[in-house]
């Protein structure tokens, strides 16, 4: 079996011997930031239930692609099972985010749901995220992904990616948090 790996052709006799410890722990930076981010997304908007199944699953997903990596890095093994996972659970967790903000949007219209997104922070987080997404796909579309170098360069930009989608989302729950608590109160006394 075959599985190209952002452009690198990963096989079960695929070992990767550039890959380091300190790489692989890198890889659970972006695991944690997309998983918190997704958290963050569903307490803003009420608790939806997709966006925290997008984060756990995320979550597991990328732990054992860090584990793979990690594996790798000390015993120059290929768990092919820690491998191949990711084909199935980051893309769930992408559709059920995906699917997360269609129900928001159906929920509570676009222009509610767009309209906290408009705040210049947020905006500014999520074009530095996307910028670093599109740089991670290029990248990772040029090197090879079991070399040192490619597998930092798709590291720190899928890291820098997530990282910048983690502050729009922390910035959309602290703005929510600080207008709700200068709502005036109305207490009967």
């Amino acid at each position: 079996m075959n599985i190209t790996f952002l452009g690198t052709p990963v096989t079960p006799e695929t070992t990767a011997n550039e890959f380091t410890i300190g790489l692989s722990l890198f890889n659970f930076v972006a695991v944690f930031f997309y998983a918190a981010a997704c958290v963050l997304f569903a307490i803003y908007f009420k608790h939806n239930v997709f966006l925290y199944a997008a984060g756990a699953i995320g979550l597991v997903g990328g732990c054992l692609k860090g584990i793979w990596k990690f594996i790798m890095a000390i015993e120059r093994r290929n768990v092919w099972f820690l491998f191949a996972q990711m084909r199935v659970t980051l893309p769930i967790s992408m559709t059920l985010f995906v699917i997360g903000f269609i129900y928001v949007f159906i929920r509570h219209g676009f222009k509610n749901t767009i309209k906290p997104f408009l705040d210049w922070k947020v905006i500014v987080s999520l074009v530095l995220g996307i910028g670093f997404l599109i740089a991670m796909i290029i990248s990772t579309s040029i090197e090879d992904l079991t070399s040192w170098r490619g597998t930092f360069i798709e590291e720190a930009t899928n890291g820098g990616a997530q990282l910048f989608v983690f502050i729009a989302s922390l910035i959309l729950l602290l703005k929510k948090n600080k207008e709700v608590k200068e709502e005036p109160q109305n207490i009967d006394k």
